[in-house]
């Protein structure tokens, strides 16, 4: 008798244990998932910003001041003048969560016109993001930039997360003129917490104008994003095996 209650105890126990882990198996991965998104809504998203700096008159515009034109997270419009003797038709900086992520930094830096009056005018442009948690190996800057007048880029990763950290240089291009289209990959040595972009622009007179767009991405490498991607199509054919009862 007291052989046929232990034997009745543990299968008891071996269902319990079979039951929790077909229940974990299930739902622990949704847990976890839940558990990594609120992390992340609670974590603090930086501060988007862009400074105009003309010499003698500077401004710096963060996202949803009362200076940013665009009220959705993520992205500043400011479009004024003239700073530096230069009258920006439209100025949009672009960052996480509407470009990129936390974990998988863009920045992006769109000039839709600019123009100056007879005597010339110079300006510095820079657009910086914070609070990126990243350590992807690669630093990509795509540059496409039409002007007649003298123009200098740059772009840079910090791993301080300073606003406007200028430590590691990522690319970019000094003295250009005329219209330029090229993607530079730098290679990275460390993690990174904020982002930084530079566009310097000389208008020597009326019939000088510049426009254009640049982005500053984190990517890991090709290799390591083909596996990444070879996996998830393992674990799509898995799910549709195990769905079909095979």
């Amino acid at each position: 008798m007291v052989s046929r209650q232990l034997a009745f105890s543990h299968r008891l126990q071996r269902r319990s244990h079979f039951r929790f882990r077909h229940v974990f198996g299930r739902f622990g991965g949704l847990v976890a998932g839940l558990a990594v998104c609120f992390l992340t809504a609670g974590a603090a998203n930086g501060t988007l910003m862009m400074k105009v700096d003309g010499g003698d008159l500077a401004i710096t515009v963060t996202d949803q001041d009362q200076n940013d034109s665009n009220p959705q997270v993520g992205i500043i419009e400011w479009g004024a003048g003239p700073l530096g003797g230069i009258s920006f038709d439209g100025l949009i900086g672009q960052s996480k969560p509407v470009e990129g992520s936390v974990s998988s930094p863009r920045l992006v830096l769109s000039l839709t016109g600019s123009n100056t009056d007879a005597l010339g005018g110079a300006a510095s442009i820079l657009l910086t993001d914070t609070d990126f948690v990243a350590n992807l190996p690669n630093a990509v800057l795509d540059v496409d930039v039409a002007s007649n007048g003298l123009f200098t880029l740059g772009a840079w990763v910090d791993s301080a997360n300073a606003e406007f950290g200028m430590v590691t240089n990522t690319g970019g291009l000094v003295g250009g003129t005329g219209t330029v289209m090229f993607t530079e990959e730098t290679p990275l040595s460390e993690s990174v917490g904020s982002l930084t972009l530079e566009w310097d622009i000389v208008l020597a007179n009326t019939t000088e104008a510049a426009e254009g767009n640049l982005s500053l991405r984190l990517v890991p490498e090709p290799s390591t994003a083909l596996l990444l991607s070879m996996g998830l199509v393992g674990m799509s054919a898995r799910r549709r095996s195990q769905a079909r009862g095979f």
